[in-house]
């Protein structure tokens, strides 16, 4: 009994940090962006190193970074971040990892060229957003070590503690689903973005 509440606590904990760095990132924030931070944050391994917080979640078919956040900027805290995914999805035997950026955010040029200094290679693009493949074999990394989830603090406004627990009871209802909503639309639009440069440059990595 204690541990599944030690459990929630640490689940609520992930679903504030994932709004508060969704609000840093984006210029416009929705009340469905909340349930897809939540619903990311809750299904994801979350990773750390100094500043800097990502969630990668776990597919079937390769590792998906769904949000990586640093407050320090140029210190190498992001890098050394990607490299402890990287290393996460070696261990797990995945062969690539994918993100996105988005044009909805300021930052979304730096993004880009955050992550192709860090291996990436750009798939393609759409209206919305920007796609990115890593070959984890051709990648360098070392050894990052774990970093233990935030503890839950009292301050956060009702508004957000109401909005995290309705994503939670959602999380609860749709658990049998499958995978989270944001993998399976990367999934399906990367596939095509891949395929078609596949056809047209042949292997891209």
């Amino acid at each position: 009994m204690h541990l599944a509440k030690d459990r929630d606590i640490g689940r609520v904990a992930c679903c504030k940090e994932a709004i508060d760095a969704s609000r840093a990132i984006y210029d416009s924030f929705s009340l469905l962006d909340y349930f897809h931070d939540c619903e990311f944050a809750m299904q994801s391994r979350r990773f750390t190193w100094g500043s800097a917080v990502a969630y990668a979640y776990d597919a079937r078919d390769a590792i998906y970074i769904l949000l990586l956040f640093s407050r320090q900027q140029n210190r190498g805290h992001g890098h050394r971040l990607v490299n402890c995914i990287i290393e996460h999805a070696r261990y797990k035997g995945y062969s690539r990892v994918y993100v996105t950026t988005s044009y909805r955010s300021p930052h979304h040029y730096a993004a880009g060229r955050f992550y192709v200094s860090c291996g990436f290679r750009m798939i393609g693009s759409d209206e919305g957003h920007m796609y990115y493949g890593l070959d984890v074999n051709a990648a360098p990394v070392f050894h990052c070590p774990d970093t233990p989830i935030p503890s839950l603090k009292f301050e956060y406004l009702l508004s957000d503690f109401l909005l995290i627990g309705m994503a939670l009871v959602f999380d609860i209802l749709s658990r049998d689903i499958g995978e989270p909503k944001v993998v399976q639309k990367l999934r399906k639009v990367i596939g095509e973005k891949e395929k078609r440069c596949f056809l047209k440059k042949g292997d891209m990595y």
